[in-house]
C-alpha cells in the first residue's frame, strides 16, 4: 500500500592536490605513500614491476625496447641476458642491475613469477650498495605483487619444509617474512640513503610531487615503503589482529627512548614473528621522525609523525583509543605552527574529528580546517583544509515519499543539511499513458521524462518550503506537505533554486499517487489472485471500482490480460487459465482516483491432489563395525497430503538397499510388507570397505543413515571440573581435569594435551540494530600437563581480553578447554569445558505468567539471577513497578513519536529538528 522512494543525493566535496603518480601497469603504494617503484612498459601479463624509466642509451638497450615493442619478448630477453653477461664481465654494476631487473620482468611476462623470482635469487648480484637496495626492492615487491594476484590460491597453501627459492610452495607468512627481510636489508643502509634524493633513483623510483624536504630522500622513501608493507592487514595473523589492546596505545605514542633497543634486543629484531606490526611501524616512523629532527627538517618531521597516528588511528577503533589519538596530535601540532606542514597536520585532526561521534564533531572539525587554512592557504595542507570545510558546509539533500496517499498529508521526507529552503513543482501526469509507454521495469517515469516535463510542461501547483536550519552541519529530516491536490498520479519535483536551473543546482522527483483508493491483494490456495480495493481514509470496501490485470513485459510493453469491476466486497479474482505464466501487477481505478500494486504477481494452476506412497525404515542402532548384522524394518504407506489421511500399505513389494560412504551398493534385499504394512530383514556390513556414514534406502520412497566405525570399548573417561574460586578476564585461572577408569580406579600415568579457544559474545539487540559483530574462535592458550597418581591434572593460563569492550558494548566472551587425555596404554580420551566472562559476572531477566493483567486482580513475575554461564546464583535484588502515562487519545502508527536517544555522560545534547521527532508514515517497524 504504501513504500519508499529513495533518491539521489547531492554533495559538496571539492577536489584536493594528488600526492602520487599513477602508474601504468602496477601501483606499488597509493597517494598515501607519495612514490612507487617505476615500471617498464609492454610485457605480455600486467604483473610487472619495477625496471628502468629512462631508456638507456646504449645501442643494445635500444634493440631490447624494440623488440618489445613489436611483442617480441623471448628474443628481448636473449638479447638483455647479453648485455648482462657482458656487464658482469666488464664490472659495469649500474647495466648489471639493470639487464637483471629487466630479465626479470620478461620472464615473469613469459612464464610466470615463480620461475623469474627463483632467477633473481640464484643469480648473482653487484657488490654495490645502491644495486644490492634497488634489487631487493624489486625483490620484494615482486613477492608481494604475487601475493596479490594470486592471494586466493596461495591462501589454500599449507606450510611444508622446502629449501631453496619455491614460490608455488611458500605460504603467505613466507611470502610475508622474505619481503620483511629484503627491505630490512635495504633499511639497514638508511644511513647512506638518507644522502640521496628519490630524483637520483628515478630510474627505479617514480618521484613524488611533495613540497621540497618533504619525503624526497631515499631514506623516505625506503621507510613509507616498508611501512605501507606492515600495514597491510591481510599478512597479519589473527592473534595479531585481534589483540592490539596488548600493545599499549600510550607507549606507542610516546615510546621510551629505549623502544628501539628493546626490540633490537628481542631474537630476530624487526624479523621477529613476536613483534607487532604496528609496534615495527612505530619503530621506522620514530627512527625517521628523529633523523629529520636532528637535521632541522621540521616539516619532514612532521610527516612522519602524522603518518605514525594515522595507522595508528587506522587500526585502533575504539572511540577511548582514538580519543588519545586525537589527543596527542592536538598537543604536538602546535609545536610546528612555524612550517607550512602545519596546516597538513591540521587536516589530519579535522579528519579525526569529523569521524566522532559528538554531536559537536562536524562543528569542531570545521574549526580545525578553518584555521589550518588560514594558516597557510597556498600550501597543500591549506587546500586541504579548505575543501574539509567546503565538504561540511556544502548543502545536501535527499527526497523520500509515500509512492500512494491521502491529499494534504505529510508525504514528502526531505533529509536534509546546510539548506535553507527548497522549491517544489508537482506536474500531474497520465498514469496509464505511462504505463502503456514503459519499456523497462521501472513503470512509472524515469528521470530523462522528469527532465522533459521540467524544460516544456506546466506544472498543477508550485511552492516552497522553508527548511529549519542545521548547525551542527548533520543531517536532519524535515517533512513536507503538498499544497491540496486533486485524486491522480504526480511527478514532484524539489530544486535548491527557485527557478529549477541546471548550473549548480541539485534537482530531486519522487512520484505520488494521490487519493482515497488502496488496493490489497493477495493469492489464494488455488493459485488465484484476488485484488481488493478500499478507501484509505476509512478502510471500507470500494464498490464499482475498475481493477486491471497487466503482465510484465519490458520489450514489448506492459499489456493489460483482464480487467474486472469490484463488487459490494470490493473484491476481483483473477483465475489462472491455461499454462498461463509470467509475473503480472494490478491497477485499480475509480474516476482519477488510482492505486498501483507493482509487486511481480505470481499466477499459477495447482496441482491436483493425488494419492503418495512412502515408507519409513528403522534400524536396530545408529553404528555398526565392518562384519556386523545390521537389523532393519520398513513401514509402507500411502494417502493424500492434503487431507492428512494416511494408511499402511499390507502385502506390497519394496527393496531395501544398502549404500557405502560412496553410494557404492553394499547389500540389497525384496521384501513383501505384512498386513500391517512392515517387514523387516538384516545385512551383513561387508569388510573392506570405507568407513563413515552409510545409508538404506527403500524403492517406496524412504531412508534412513547409519555409520559403519571400527571402535575400540574406552576403558577411562575424562572430565574437567569446576573451577574452584571464581573466574576473571585478565587474572590467572587453575582448572583441574580428571581421568578415571570405568571401574573406578583412577589413571595414575600418562599426559594432557590442553587449548584454550575465545571468542566474543555479542548482545542479542546487536543484531536488531545490524551492529552484527564477529564471533570466531580464536586460540588465547596451549599447553600439556602430566598426569598425577590421583588421576588429576592442572590447567593453568589467563583468560586475556579487551576489558573496556566488555564493560562499554556488554559483549562478554566465551572460553573454551579442549584436553586431550592419554594413558600409559596410549588410549586417549577428550574432555572440554565452556564458561563465559565478562565485565559483569551476574545476569538478571524477568518474565510475566501472562501477557495482560485485569485491573485490580493479582499478576505475578519471575526473577531469575544467573552467572554467564546459566548457574543460579543466590542473591539479593530490588525491583519497583512504573505507571506509563497513557495518552489522551491512540495514535495512529505512522504518528508515534521517534524515542529520543539519550546523549552519552558529558557531551552536549543532539540538536534535533522537528522531522526528527516524526516517524514516517512509510514505516511498518513500529
Amino acid at each position: 500500500m504504501v513504500g519508499e522512494e529513495s533518491q539521489k543525493k547531492q554533495g559538496g566535496l571539492l577536489a584536493m592536490a594528488a600526492l602520487a603518480a599513477v602508474l601504468a601497469v602496477i601501483v606499488v603504494v597509493t597517494a598515501k605513500l607519495g612514490f612507487a617503484l617505476a615500471q617498464s612498459a609492454k610485457p605480455p601479463k600486467p604483473a610487472v614491476t619495477v625496471a628502468t624509466g629512462s631508456k638507456p642509451k646504449a645501442a643494445g638497450w635500444k634493440q631490447v625496447e624494440k623488440l618489445i615493442n613489436d611483442q617480441k619478448f623471448q628474443e628481448a630477453l636473449d638479447e638483455t641476458d647479453k648485455i648482462r653477461l657482458s656487464a658482469v664481465k666488464a664490472g659495469n654494476e649500474d647495466e648489471w642491475t639493470r639487464a637483471l631487473v629487466k630479465e626479470v620482468q620478461l620472464k615473469i611476462g613469459l612464464h610466470g613469477y615463480e620461475t623469474a623470482v627463483r632467477f633473481l635469487m640464484e643469480e648473482q648480484w653487484p657488490k654495490g650498495a645502491r644495486q644490492r637496495d634497488v634489487l631487493n626492492l624489486f625483490y620484494a615487491h615482486s613477492l608481494v605483487t604475487y601475493y596479490q594476484a594470486y592471494s586466493w590460491e596461495i591462501n589454500q597453501r599449507e606450510q611444508v619444509v622446502s629449501k631453496g627459492v619455491d614460490l608455488k610452495a611458500w605460504t603467505k607468512d613466507e611470502i610475508f617474512a622474505e619481503a620483511e627481510r629484503a627491505f630490512i636489508k635495504v633499511w639497514d643502509d638508511r644511513g647512506e640513503l638518507g644522502h640521496a634524493s628519490i630524483a637520483s633513483w628515478k630510474e627505479y623510483i617514480y618521484p613524488n610531487d611533495y613540497p621540497a624536504g618533504i619525503r624526497d630522500t631515499m631514506r623516505d622513501a625506503v621507510t613509507y615503503l616498508f611501512v605501507n608493507l606492515l600495514a597491510d592487514t591481510s599478512f597479519w595473523t589473527p592473534a595479531q589482529s585481534n589483540e592490539l589492546y596488548r600493545l599499549g596505545l600510550k607507549e606507542l605514542l610516546n615510546p621510551p627512548e629505549n623502544a628501539w633497543l628493546q626490540i633490537k634486543e628481542k631474537d630476530g629484531g624487526l624479523l621477529s614473528p613476536i613483534v607487532h606490526p604496528l609496534s615495527k611501524i612505530c619503530v621506522l616512523l620514530d627512527d625517521l621522525r628523529g633523523w629529520h629532527s636532528m637535521r632541522g627538517d621540521r616539516a619532514a618531521e612532521l610527516e612522519a609523525y602524522l603518518e605514525k597516528i594515522t595507522r595508528l588511528h587506522d587500526n585502533f577503533s575504539g572511540e577511548p583509543d582514538r580519543k588519545l589519538i586525537r589527543e596527542d596530535l592536538a598537543a604536538k601540532l602546535p609545536g610546528f605552527r612555524q612550517v607550512s606542514w602545519y596546516s597538513m597536520g591540521a587536516a589530519k585532526l579535522a579528519e579525526f574529528t569529523q569521524e566522532e561521534d559528538a554531536p559537536d564533531a562536524l562543528v569542531r572539525a570545521r574549526e580545525i580546517a578553518n584555521g589550518g587554512h588560514e594558516a597557510y592557504p597556498a600550501s597543500p595542507g591549506g587546500a586541504r583544509c579548505l575543501s574539509i570545510a567546503k565538504q561540511i558546509e556544502a548543502p545536501s539533500y535527499e527526497l523520500a515519499a509515500m509512492k500512494s496517499d491521502a491529499p494534504s498529508k505529510r508525504s514528502i521526507l526531505v533529509t536534509h543539511r546546510n539548506l535553507g529552503a527548497l522549491y517544489f513543482r508537482a506536474y500531474k501526469v497520465d498514469l496509464i499513458s505511462c504505463l502503456a509507454m514503459a519499456r523497462d521495469y521501472n513503470l512509472l517515469p524515469r528521470w530523462d521524462e522528469v527532465r522533459r516535463l521540467l524544460d516544456s510542461a506546466k506544472p498543477e501547483t508550485a511552492w516552497q518550503a522553508p527548511l529549519p536550519p542545521t548547525p551542527d552541519y548533520r543531517d536532519h529530516k524535515s517533512y513536507v506537505t503538498p499544497p491540496p491536490l486533486a485524486p491522480g498520479f504526480y511527478v514532484v519535483a524539489a530544486s535548491a533554486k527557485e527557478d529549477f536551473g541546471k548550473s549548480r543546482n541539485s534537482i530531486i522527483a519522487v512520484n505520488i499517487l494521490v487519493g482515497d483508493l488502496v488496493v490489497l491483494t493477495r493469492q489464494d490456495n488455488e493459485g488465484a489472485i484476488e485484488a481488493q480495493v478500499v478507501s484509505g481514509e476509512s478502510g471500507h470496501p470500494v464498490a464499482g471500482a475498475q481493477v486491471v490485470f497487466y503482465a510484465w513485459n519490458w520489450q514489448s510493453g506492459h499489456k493489460p490480460v483482464e480487467t474486472k469491476v469490484t463488487g459490494d466486497d470490493g473484491k476481483v479474482i483473477f483465475q489462472p487459465k491455461g499454462e498461463q505464466g509470467g509475473s503480472y501487477f494490478v491497477l485499480a481505478r475509480m474516476g482519477d482516483d488510482f492505486a498501483l500494486d507493482s509487486r511481480y504477481l505470481g499466477i499459477y494452476r495447482p496441482e491436483t491432489p493425488s494419492d503418495h506412497a512412502a515408507s519409513l525404515i528403522y534400524t536396530d542402532r545408529s553404528i555398526y563395525r565392518p562384519g556386523q548384522k545390521l537389523y532393519w524394518k520398513v513401514l509402507c504407506f500411502h494417502g493424500r497430503q492434503d487431507l492428512g489421511k494416511y494408511e499402511v500399505t499390507p502385502n506390497s513389494s519394496v527393496t531395501v538397499t544398502l549404500y557405502d560412504i560412496n553410494n557404492q551398493k553394499a547389500a540389497e534385499a525384496l521384501v513383501v510388507t505384512n498386513a500391517y504394512g512392515t517387514a523387516s530383514g538384516e545385512f551383513v556390513i561387508p569388510q573392506g570397505k570405507p568407513l563413515g556414514q552409510w545409508r538404506l534406502a527403500s524403492s517406496a520412497e524412504g531412508s534412513a543413515r547409519v555409520r559403519v566405525e571400527e571402535y575400540k570399548r574406552p576403558t577411562f573417561e575424562a572430565s574437567i571440573q569446576e573451577p574452584k574460586n571464581p573466574m576473571r578476564l585478565n587474572r590467572p585461572a587453575t582448572l583441574t581435569g580428571e581421568a578415571k577408569y570405568y571401574f573406578g580406579l583412577p589413571v595414575a600415568s600418562g599426559g594432557a594435551v590442553w587449548r584454550v579457544t575465545r571468542e566474543p559474545v555479542y548482545p542479542w539487540w546487536w543484531g536488531w540494530y545490524g551492529w552484527g559483530g564477529e564471533s570466531r574462535p580464536q586460540t588465547i592458550a596451549s599447553g600439556t600437563a602430566k598426569i598425577k597418581e590421583d588421576g588429576t591434572f592442572d590447567i593453568s593460563f589467563t583468560p586475556e581480553a579487551d576489558e573496556r569492550e566488555a564493560s562499554s558494548s556488554g559483549t562478554t566472551y566465551r572460553y573454551k578447554i579442549s584436553a586431550d587425555v592419554t594413558d600409559e596404554g596410549g588410549e586417549t580420551r577428550t574432555a572440554s569445558k565452556s564458561f563465559r566472562l565478562g565485565f559483569v559476572s551476574v545476569e538478571a531477566a524477568l518474565s510475566a505468567e501472562a501477557g495482560f493483567g485485569r485491573e485490580k486482580g493479582k499478576m505475578s513475575f519471575k526473577v531469575s539471577r544467573e552467572d554467564l554461564n546459566g548457574n543460579g546464583r543466590a542473591g539479593n535484588g530490588t525491583w519497583r513497578l512504573v505507571s506509563l502515562q497513557q495518552p489522551g487519545k491512540a495514535l495512529l502508527p505512522a504518528d508515534l513519536p521517534e524515542p529520543e536517544q539519550p546523549s552519552k555522560p558529558g557531551s552536549p545534547q543532539p540538536y534535533r529538528t522537528a522531522g526528527d521527532s516524526m516517524r514516517a508514515r512509510w514505516e511498518t517497524d513500529y
